[in-house]
This record gives structure tokens, C-alpha cells and sequence, in this order.
């Protein structure tokens, strides 16, 4: 039986206790047992390892190492129960705030992980802002002695390095210090719940035909490519299915996904991660084949994901997923867009797939930036 593991990260000061504390308690009353992995750094420095004594590199391996056993035994003890969902403070590519990207793949080599398979291990990944980023005056390190950051600059880097660290990552979120506490907690119970479909596991998407941006600056801007090939089975009635493989030279995951739409913007979705082997079964049923490169990458608080085209030069899309169909966004001011296309079925990956790329929109070209 597959289990949720839904890792909670976050700058210094926070709130992570605070709301691992609430969602615990939310998840409980409504029938999941929850198994939580305490932060494993915090742990580490309390019981003595101290990283001034045996060096941050050293330190941050032996961090890896008790990361992975915690998460062992959390699985395995929560397959033992009919509904469990795992909630992690922190996950292993936290580890990448504090490290060389190079030493942080070797070290994870040595587990024989790639990348991308690190980053897959969790279902869904929720970042808290720290309070040093527009809630500066409850920013404190009295509440956790292993704090390593003592000042509002060193918080705020350490926030946005942890942020980069889980770019990739096909759910991730940031909540951020734009309302009071209280709602910064609402706000994360909200995007679990709807993780875990409760009450069920929509999709919300807001989709934009936009000028394709150079690499260049797309990487200038912090944007990760990854490699995606997705083939279509034979629907089931009205539910569409589909395999995907995504990744990049550092490894790929495999997902089944089956889609029902019930609105142009949202649709009933579940996916589940598959091995190469049955993705490759499943591959013989395909009747259509889409390959893509999906550039994922943070603006303002929000998370974009933008696919370009092999045989596409001048446009691309761009997507940010939602849990509320009227919730305000901002397009990156880098972006030019041309038309939302959300509501468009020809926009749809299936379609793309199907028939190609739209071809008539050149001479419809209408910049929105300014409604966004």
C-alpha cells in the first residue's frame, strides 16, 4: 500500500512546529493516523555533533545517513495502518542550503540516489517562508537552540537556498507571510488536504500562451530544466490516462496519471509513481506520444512550470497549479504572454499530442501582462 509522505520545509523562524503541531491534529481528527520524522539536524546538534567540531561536509553526510533511517522506519511502520500519511520537518534535499551541489551528490550517490530520485521520494513538498521575509519582527532564534542563522540577511538567504534546493519537484508550494499566522497555518492545512484529496484530489490550473524565453534567461532566472515524455493509453470512458516519464541525465521517475474534467480549469486527478519496468509495459499501449522540456521555477512566492517545444522556436506554456480557481496570481514580469489558453482544449497536452502545436495564433497576439 502506498503511503503519502509530504515533507514540511521552510526558512529559520518559520513556524514549522506550529504547524506540524496543527496538522497533526487536523489529520487526526479526520482519520489518519500521522507519522511524524522530527527534524533530523536539530536532533543531531542537541545530542553533541556539533558541526564547528567535525566540519559542515561531515556533518551534513551523517545528516543524510539519519535522514534515510528515519524515513525507513516512518514507512514502514505506517503501512501497518489501513490510513497514515507521513509528515516530515525537513526532507534530505534540505541538506542542499548548507552544501556544494557536488558534495551533495556524491553524498547521496553513496545511497546509490540520483537527483531526481531524492527529490521523488516525497509526494508533495510545502515551504514556509521565514518570518525574516515580511514578518521580520517575529523573527527569533530563542525557540530553537540549534539555529545556525542569528541575523534577518542569513535567515533570508538560507530561506531562498532552501527553496531553490527542492525546484523540480512536481508539487511544490510556498506559503508565505502575506496574511497573519493563523491563516499562514490555514493556508498550508488547505494545500494538504488537497494532497490528500480531502474532500477530493483536485486540479486546478491556470494556463498561458506565452513568448518562449531564451535558456539563458531562463537559467539566469533560476529555472530547472527537466525532460518529460508522456504517452496516452486508451481512456476509460471519460477518464484520460497517461504515463510520464521526467527527469534528466541525473535519473528519471515514472508516473501513471488518470484525469477526469469536470470544468476547463478543473479535473479529478490521481497519480502514482510507477517503475521503469511498468511504465515500459504500459508504453506498448500508447496511441499518442508528447515530448517536452518542463523548466520549473519560483517568482514572487509562486511556482511556475513552463514547457517548451523541440519544434516550437518563438512560443511556449506556461502553468501554475491552485487550489482555489479564483485565487490571484502575477506573472513573472521576465514573461510576455500572448493569451491564456486554460479553457482552450487545443492548448491541452493530450491535444498537442494528438494534433500538434496550434498554429494560428500568430495573428492573434494579445499581450495581457497588464490584467495580471
Amino acid at each position: 500500500m502506498s503511503v503519502t509522505q509530504i515533507v514540511i520545509t521552510g526558512g529559520p523562524c518559520a513556524g514549522k512546529t506550529t504547524c506540524l503541531s496543527t496538522l497533526e491534529q487536523r489529520l487526526t481528527e479526520k482519520g489518519y493516523k500521522v507519522i511524524t520524522v522530527s527534524e533530523a539536524s536539530t536532533e543531531m546538534t542537541l545530542s553533541g555533533i556539533q558541526v564547528p567540531e567535525i566540519g559542515l561536509l561531515a556533518y551534513e553526510k551523517l545528516l543524510i545517513e539519519f535522514q534515510l533511517a528515519k524515513e525507513k522506519m516512518a514507512k514502514e511502520a505506517a503501512s501497518l495502518y489501513p490510513k497514515s500519511v507521513i509528515l516530515l520537518d525537513r526532507g534530505i534535499p534540505d541538506c542542499l542550503a548548507y552544501m556544494q551541489p557536488n558534495d551533495y551528490e556524491k553524498a547521496i550517490q553513496r545511497h546509490n540516489m540520483m537527483y531526481n530520485e531524492v527529490l521523488n521520494r516525497y509526494d508533495a513538498v510545502f515551504h514556509l517562508v521565514t518570518a525574516a521575509k515580511g514578518a521580520e519582527e517575529f523573527y527569533t532564534c530563542a525557540n530553537n537552540p540549534a539555529r545556525r542563522e542569528n541575523n534577518l540577511d542569513v535567515a533570508r538567504l538560507t530561506d531562498e537556498r532552501t527553496q531553490q534546493a527542492y525546484i523540480g519537484h512536481p508539487h511544490l508550494r510556498v506559503i508565505d507571510n502575506s496574511s497573519n499566522f493563523q491563516e499562514k497555518v490555514n493556508r498550508l492545512c488547505h494545500e494538504v488536504f488537497a494532497v490528500l484529496g480531502i474532500p477530493v484530489p483536485l486540479e486546478i490550473e491556470r494556463k498561458f500562451l506565452i513568448k518562449r524565453p531564451s535558456e539563458g534567461l531562463l537559467k539566469e532566472r533560476g529555472a530547472i530544466p527537466q525532460k518529460i515524455v508522456q504517452a496516452y493509453l486508451p481512456p476509460i470512458g471519460d477518464t484520460e490516462r497517461r504515463i510520464r516519464e521526467r527527469g534528466d541525465e541525473k535519473g528519471f521517475t515514472c508516473f501513471y496519471t488518470e484525469k477526469k474534467s469536470f470544468s476547463p480549469m478543473k479535473r479529478i486527478e490521481r497519480e502514482r509513481k510507477i517503475s521503469h519496468q511498468e511504465y515500459l509495459s504500459l508504453l506498448t499501449e500508447a496511441k499518442t506520444i508528447l515530448t517536452k522540456t518542463r523548466w520549473c521555477f519560483l517568482d514572487k512566492g509562486q511556482y511556475f512550470e513552463l514547457d517548451t517545444f523541440d519544434n516550437l522556436s518563438d512560443q511556449a506554456l506556461l502553468e501554475i497549479e491552485l487550489t482555489d480557481e479564483n485565487q490571484k496570481i502575477k506573472l513573472p514580469d521576465w514573461i510576455t504572454p500572448i493569451k491564456e489558453v486554460s479553457s482552450l482544449e487545443e492548448y491541452h497536452n493530450h491535444s498537442i499530442a494528438q494534433k500538434g502545436f496550434p498554429k494560428d495564433v500568430l495573428a492573434k497576439k494579445q499581450l495581457i501582462q497588464e490584467n495580471y
